[in-house]
């Protein structure tokens, strides 16, 4: 029996096909973006204390995670000369023009880095945007769609049945 939904079933399915890789390439253009804006920071900024930059955090595989996925997080950098090493401390999205060093050496590409650092605030929400928007297709159990079929074929298993005895019934029942 031929589906009775078929131009249904194809809309749907290129609607929703475009949707998620429309948020994918989004979200990749945006990490892209930020490995390049990272690196004009990079080149904006001296290497003294309090310079900023992207570092990108990894997570466990986990629902809500694809393995070996890696966040930009800002950090701001600091050299310990009790520890004599760098150690980065995560700055906030909503305040990140705040931490800008803007005095002695940093103040040569001020202007310019205060555009990156924006541009690049922006680029990070959407990118978790993005990321929040596609989150719920991973959490969908890997056996939820199998049970989802054999409960439709166990359906339509019963509806034959019913449309079969159905049909005995008018057949023994149509006068001769």
């Amino acid at each position: 029996m031929p589906p009775a939904l078929e131009l249904e079933r194809q809309t749907t399915l290129a609607t929703y096909s475009a949707r998620v890789s429309d948020l994918h390439d989004l979200m990749f253009n945006a990490l892209e973006a930020i490995i390049e804006l990272d690196q004009l920071l990079n080149q904006f900024q001296p290497i003294y204390s309090g310079r900023l930059r992207v570092m990108w955090f990894s997570f466990k595989a986990s629902a809500k995670h694809y393995p070996y996925e890696r966040e930009p997080l800002m950090v701001q950098w600091n050299y310990s000369y009790h520890a004599s090493r760098w150690r980065a401390k995560r700055v906030p999205l909503s305040g990140l023009l705040r931490f800008q060093n803007t005095t002695d050496a940093f103040a040569h590409h001020a202007a310019s880095t205060r555009l990156v650092l924006e541009n690049l605030r922006s680029l990070i929400l959407l990118y978790h945007r993005a990321r929040r928007l596609l989150t719920p297709l991973q959490s969908i159990p890997g056996d939820w769609q199998n049970k989802g079929m054999s409960l439709i074929e166990q359906t339509q298993a019963q509806t034959r049945k019913f449309v079969l005895e159905l049909d005995r019934q008018t057949m023994s029942s149509a006068p001769l």
